[in-house]
């Protein structure tokens, strides 16, 4: 199955469908130092001695007993001593919590805030009530997607989650454009998602 994901892409590696510059595009091969390709969205394909990062809620995936591997540029959990199949059937049955720390926080605050991001994203910004959330694109100067995004109002300002490969690349491109607002990166943060019935 992923074989066919990788079909006209690269026969090398398999194909992830999300990450750093299209969420849910399939994957490109890129040249890295004139050496053999790699994937932009392939999270374990970084040099060798590249430094991962950790999120605010590493320390307790450790004490849980969790399998870390290299994810986005992160030691992420892959799995808890119970299993794989024992944690599915949890958060099919149930719900379960994830990790999604290493994605970018992004707070924009200003009285234009939501006029202002309303520029940069094709979607409904002004009339997100309080409380809601929007899922929507990131463009660049000619409408192009760089990023896909949520945008929440949290009443006295906006919230933006983003994909980790992105992050940085997306704050620099918000401060650039938006004038008049503060726009600020929450590093600091874990981001904990339920999932389930």
């Amino acid at each position: 199955m992923r074989g066919r994901l990788t079909e006209g892409v690269n026969r090398q590696r398999p194909a992830i469908l999300s990450g750093p510059k299209t969420e849910g595009a399939a994957a490109q091969p890129i040249s890295v130092d004139g050496g053999a390709p790699r994937l932009l969205e392939d999270p374990v394909s970084d040099p060798p001695g590249f430094p991962l990062g950790r999120t605010p809620l590493y320390d307790l995936h450790i004490e849980l007993g969790a399998r870390m591997v290299p994810f986005a540029g992160y030691e992420m959990p892959v799995q808890y001593p119970a299993g794989i199949l024992a944690e599915h059937l949890h958060a099919r049955a149930r719900a379960a919590l994830f990790d999604v720390s290493h994605m970018g926080q992004i707070s924009v605050r200003g009285e234009r805030a939501a006029s202002a991001l309303e520029a940069l994203v094709p979607a409904d910004i002004t009339g997100l009530a309080p409380g809601a959330m929007r899922y929507t694109m990131l463009t660049n100067d000619s409408g192009g997607i760089l990023d896909d995004l949520m945008v929440t109002n949290a009443g006295d300002h906006l919230l933006l989650v983003v994909n980790a490969a992105c992050k940085d690349d997306d704050l620099a491109h918000l401060r650039a454009r938006l004038n008049g607002v503060a726009v600020e990166m929450h590093a600091d943060r874990a981001l904990p998602a339920l999932q389930g019935r």
